[in-house]
């Protein structure tokens, strides 16, 4: 494909209104097989608002790293979109293997007493309550050391950058109590129910973390995801316990015509697992992860903000009053369009930009790993040749707007490219806390004239063609 045709693709992959349009974009462009297609997806990964045209980029940067490594491309990795297809699944089965079980044992209890003349529940006696108790704990603990080991592989990652891929975890099998004993016991009804509703959620943790070993390109991404479902997990856990908990101290009174004595097993609380030890923080949400904010009993940390007196006063709204310069605006555009990829190493909504970083390194939590430190190859900065720049300042011609689109963009570069010496050098040595206070308003600024060079590029683009 010839560099006019794919040039046609990354300005859809850009403008194009329909996300179904931009997905389409990043498909053909992986086609290509040409590098110089990967900022453009670059751009599209890190800055895109829809989630599908994300994950086409991201199978599309995958094609051009397996590629590099002499790997088959022809299969993309799952993106998430397949995961929750797939979670949906697993869950479904979950439940619909609750319900199956529950019945089964309904039919058991029938066909024991098919030589009785009442089919009540309580016509077999309950599991003693004790009994119960201990098979729900069993069940809880068995999920809490899963939920543990998933958590270590995690921070496997964090200190490595590596998923370890051989190991060999499955979900526990639900609790499914035998309904005369949901009956008779409702307080322990609840905590079987607690901790079945966790499993799903740890499967899709166990999935998403599989997925992480069978797609090096995305591990950053679904550990992330599923650092995410465990802190859910450890919610649901937690609640699970404190109901086991109540049920054993202060138990229900049972239904129908039981004379089991009050139980005198104490349950022995565990420590919940360890809070997670990504980038993320403790809530995180799936766009843009919340600035690192300290607590109000805390020593603050200084805000650091971007210098107001180096911030360049810009007229949008300017219009010439000459006629444009002869120039190729389409290839300046898509020069200008291919460095605004920097601004997502600056900040994206996976937090694992250079502002995110060092904003984490500030928080309580600190910086927690070195994953992030190694950032993508940046294109130089872009300049006009000197003939371009003849036609741009002749006298019967100009377009400022243009001008100091260039410009902007050139300092917001040059500024990127210090917060970036600063942030490598001082991220591997865990010391980005350290580094942050001359970093960050470094990389602010950058981000700040990346963005005004960008809306000026975004005006450039909405004129009307001549």
């Amino acid at each position: 494909m010839s560099k006019p045709s794919w040039d046609d693709l990354t300005g859809q992959l850009s403008e194009a209104k329909r996300s179904r349009q931009r997905r389409a974009a990043c498909r053909k462009l992986a086609a290509t097989g040409d590098p110089a297609v990967i900022p453009f997806l670059r751009n599209a990964y890190l800055q895109d608002d829809d989630e599908g045209v994300r994950d086409a980029a991201r199978e599309a940067l995958a094609v051009f790293k397996a590629r590099q490594e002499g790997r088959s491309a022809r299969r993309f990795p799952p993106g998430r979109r397949f995961l929750r297809v797939v979670t949906g699944a697993l869950a479904v089965l979950l439940l619909v293997s609750l319900a199956l079980n529950g019945l089964a044992l309904l039919g058991e209890d029938s066909d024991d007493a098919n030589d009785q003349p009442s089919g009540s529940l309580f016509d077999q006696p309950p599991t003693p309550r004790d009994d119960v108790i201990a098979h729900v704990e069993a069940r809880l603990r068995d999920a809490e050391s899963l939920a543990a080991n998933l958590r270590a592989e995690i921070t496997q990652y964090n200190a490595t950058g590596q998923v370890v891929c051989d190991f060999e975890y499955s979900v526990p099998e639900p609790v499914g109590l035998a309904a005369i004993d949901q009956v008779t016991y409702p307080d322990l009804r609840i905590a079987a129910m607690n901790v079945d509703v966790a499993l799903p959620t740890l499967q899709k943790a166990l999935l998403l973390l599989n997925g992480a070993c069978l797609s090096p390109a995305a591990q950053t991404e679904r550990v992330l995801a599923a650092a995410m479902e465990l802190d859910k997990v450890d919610g649901q856990l937690q609640e699970a316990s404190e109901q086991l908990q109540r049920a054993i101290v202060s138990p229900a009174p049972t239904v129908g015509p039981t004379i089991t004595p009050l139980p005198t097993h104490t349950l022995t609380p565990t420590p919940t697992a360890t809070p997670s030890l990504t980038p993320t923080p403790a809530t995180p949400t799936a766009t843009a992860p919340p600035s690192a904010a300290l607590p109000a009993s805390s020593t603050p940390t200084p805000t650091v903000s971007p210098t107001p007196t180096r911030t360049p006063t810009v007229t949008p709204s300017l219009t010439p009053t000459l006629p444009f310069p002869d120039l190729d605006y389409r290839a300046i555009l898509s020069a200008l369009r291919e460095r605004y990829a920097v601004m997502g190493d600056l900040k994206n909504s996976y937090g694992t930009g250079m502002i995110d970083q060092w904003e984490q390194a500030l928080s309580p939590q600190g910086q927690t790993s070195t994953s992030y430190c190694a950032l993508a190859r940046w294109p130089a900065a872009f300049a006009l040749t000197p003939e371009q720049q003849a036609l741009l300042d002749a006298p019967n011609a100009a377009d400022p707007q243009l001008a100091n689109a260039i410009r902007l963009q050139q300092e917001g570069l040059a500024l990127a490219q210090e917060a970036r010496a600063l942030y490598e050098a001082s991220c591997w040595g865990y010391n980005l806390a350290g580094s942050a206070e001359q970093g960050l308003p470094l990389a602010n600024e950058a981000l700040t004239r990346l963005a005004q060079s960008q809306n000026l590029y975004d005006l450039i683009r909405a004129r009307p063609s001549g």
